[in-house]
C-alpha cells in the first residue's frame, strides 16, 4: 500500500484520550487515524445515497400503502395464525 506523509495537529485533551486507546489496542497513531478517516468517509458516503435516494418511494409507486404502512400490515397479517 502507497502511504503519503501528512501533518496533524491535535488538541491536547484529544491525543490525551487517545494515547491509552492506542496503547490497549496495540497499535500505532496512523493506524487509529486511517480507521476513523476511512469510517467518516463510510459515513458520508452513506449519508449521500440516503440523501439521493430522497422522494424515490411514492404513494403513486405504490398505492398499496395508501392508508399507511400500519393498515397494510394489519390487512396483511389479518386471517393468518401465528
Amino acid at each position: 500500500m502507497k502511504t503519503q506523509l501528512k501533518a496533524l495537529r491535535l488538541e491536547k485533551s484529544v491525543m490525551d484520550s487517545l494515547v491509552p486507546i492506542i496503547k490497549r489496542k496495540k497499535t500505532n497513531f496512523s493506524t487509529i487515524v486511517t480507521e476513523a478517516i476511512e469510517k467518516y468517509i463510510e459515513a458520508q458516503h452513506f449519508s449521500e445515497d440516503i440523501e439521493s435516494g430522497y422522494g424515490a418511494w411514492s404513494d403513486k409507486k405504490h398505492p398499496e400503502l395508501k392508508n399507511g404502512t400500519d393498515n397494510y400490515i394489519r390487512k396483511m397479517r389479518k386471517g393468518r395464525k401465528i
